[in-house]
């Protein structure tokens, strides 16, 4: 078994490396957190670029064999490492966007990093028209490493936190803020921009028994 993103016209950058610092071993994490146990089960990194094609972030993603849990790790370029909890948008963030087949609804996460002066913590958005956010379900397991020049994100999430009885029902959208040259750029996996509104484009996850 092993997960897969599926997006037409979307494929793996030919050739796609990284610096060796980029390099995210999940066998370096709290034995406890428990995403290495889908290790075998990620795809090879896929690359998240702004407007300007800065390479902002790599990122995985790999799912339980009874697909009950997601697994997500990004390893994001970002010299400025700023948080704002009351407009998380407006600083160093990863965004996830998810829907499930058959319902309408999209749920949005935003992920901020721990800083010197906050802690990391997952928000969830309450109120999609205002941008109101709360604290996330404590079912999800967030942990984040800074490193010089910016940070690794570790994501377990169950999937019936979203109302899925498995991976394979989601479709979803992710982004990244980052500080590039001292200013915040923004990039889509999928290239959706306004995913909070609108679940076009978005991509799937494909889990093979093979």
């Amino acid at each position: 078994l092993h997960c897969q993103l599926l997006q037409r016209g979307f494929q793996y950058a030919a050739g796609f490396k990284l610096p060796c610092k980029w390099l995210v071993k999940t066998e370096t994490m709290a034995p406890d957190f428990g995403i290495e146990a889908l290790g075998s089960l990620f795809i090879k990194p896929c690359e998240i670029r702004s407007d300007k094609d800065q390479l902002l972030a790599a990122f995985r993603a790999g799912a339980s064999r009874d697909g009950k849990r997601l697994g997500l790790v990004l390893h994001v370029a970002d010299s400025l490492l700023k948080t704002d909890e009351q407009s998380p948008w407006n600083g160093s963030c990863i965004e996830l966007f998810f829907t499930v087949e058959g319902k309408p609804c999209i749920t949005q996460f935003f992920i901020l990093p721990e800083t010197q002066k906050l802690p990391a913590c997952i928000l969830r958005v309450a109120d999609t028209a205002s941008g109101r956010t709360a604290k996330s379900d404590a079912r999800i397991k967030l942990m984040t490493k800074t490193f010089d020049g910016g940070y690794d994100a570790f994501v377990l999430l169950p999937v019936d936190v979203l109302g899925a009885k498995s991976a394979s029902s989601l479709a979803f959208e992710l982004g990244v803020t980052a500080g590039q040259d001292k200013v915040f750029e923004r990039g889509r996996l999928f290239g959706n921009t306004r995913a909070h509104e609108c679940a076009s484009g978005f991509g799937s996850f494909y889990l093979d028994a093979h």
